[in-house]
């Protein structure tokens, strides 16, 4: 055998080698993009519904939370509303005596605490400081205006010495901490709320 006809077989051989290389490489190049495109196809779809998935979630969450916080701010203004009665200057004839009015307030802080204690999952830590300095401020306001006789007709008031006096220095007292604390941290959870609804200020 000569060296062209050896070089011809080579050439034949590594030309049919090569050109199947070339087929198969061909071959699983569109392979792997079939089958790269369908799983593609197949990943994208899952994102998609798990994008989904956590749309409801989420909307769900924001939908709880809303009614969480309408009952929480139903609860606070009737804690405020009940506390600003008891502590008016001016109480009028017609209205609830001052026992039942301190009732009143101390149901409406009762319920505004057991509504908070159940719900300070759905809140921050600062939404919940904000309602935690707003419980310790109207319980100290309550205990402020009833460690002595309510009423201004109660018959101690005048028979005890000095009661009258201590009585309006503690209902002062509890005025200033309405003003001072108990107006501006039902401000502060007013923003906060109205930013977890996504309302603008």
């Amino acid at each position: 055998m000569e060296w062209t006809e050896a070089f011809k077989v080579v050439f034949a051989m590594v030309a049919s080698v090569g050109g199947a290389s070339a087929i198969i490489l061909i071959l699983s190049s569109w392979l792997v993009k079939v089958w790269g495109q369908r799983i593609l196809s197949r990943e994208r779809a899952e994102l998609h519904r798990l994008a989904k998935q956590h749309e409801i979630s989420f909307s769900q969450l924001h939908v709880e939370r809303a009614h969480v916080i309408k009952d929480l701010y139903e609860k606070l203004v009737d804690l405020y509303d009940s506390m600003q009665s008891l502590l008016n200057y001016f109480q009028g004839a017609d209205e609830p005596s001052l026992d039942e009015k301190a009732q009143v307030f101390r149901d409406a802080h009762n319920e505004f605490i057991r509504a908070v204690a159940r719900n300070k999952i759905y809140f921050g830590k600062d939404t919940c400081e904000i309602m935690d300095r707003l419980f310790f401020s109207s319980r100290d306001t309550y205990i402020d205006k009833t460690t002595y006789p309510i009423d201004p007709r109660h018959p101690e008031r005048h028979a005890v010495k000095g009661l009258y006096q201590e009585r309006t220095e503690m209902w002062e007292k509890a005025r200033e901490a309405f003003k001072k604390d108990i107006i501006s941290l039902k401000e502060r959870l007013e923003k906060e709320f109205r930013s977890l609804l996504g309302v603008e200020n």
